[in-house]
């Protein structure tokens, strides 16, 4: 039992000093293949975790070979990413036809809020704006539009959450 938890300690201590050594390498990587910084640190963070739910990979690893596997694992990721990004985007064509009555409801109440609104959520980047669209404006809970879209609930949380936070820094700055 000693020598588990020795190992586990050693784990950890390793995958810290990986942490720590590649965190802006490894972001910048991923902010390359996806062009977006809060999708470069979601991926990072997932990357670290599957680093840590299979501990005998990163264990087996001679020292100076980290690099190679921690990009593999981000490139995957990365992958990922963006493979669900296509689906939300087919997600949104699916979700959102633009009939003669959903035009006109959305001009009457983009007029209402002068305008900007619509505008402001149309320039938020495509993860961010669908889950606002479709929770706020279409009014269907994180686990229906999870379904619709083939991503977690609590990824759209996460980017609801974000997408709000650009949405308040536009309305502050176009006040």
């Amino acid at each position: 039992m000693q020598n588990k938890d020795l190992n586990n300690t050693n784990y950890t201590i390793r995958c810290e000093s990986l942490y720590r050594a590649y965190y802006k390498a490894l972001k910048k990587y991923a902010d390359q293949i996806l062009g977006d910084p809060f999708l470069a640190e979601d991926a990072f963070q997932q990357t670290f975790l599957r680093i840590l739910m299979y501990p005998g990979r990163l264990m087996q690893l001679r020292q100076g070979k980290e690099w190679l596997y921690l990009k593999t694992v981000m490139r995957n990721v990365c992958f990922e990413i963006l493979k669900e990004r296509k689906a939300v985007s087919e997600c949104e064509r699916q979700v959102f036809p633009q009939t003669e009555e959903q035009l006109c409801t959305c001009a009457a109440e983009d007029e209402f809020l002068g305008g900007q609104f619509e505008s402001m959520l149309e320039e938020l980047p495509e993860s961010y704006r669908i889950p606002l669209r479709l929770h706020y404006v279409d009014m269907y809970s994180y686990e229906e539009i999870g379904k619709m879209c083939h991503i977690k609930p609590l990824t759209l949380r996460k980017r609801a959450q974000r997408g709000r936070r650009m949405l308040a820094e536009k309305m502050r700055s176009a006040v």
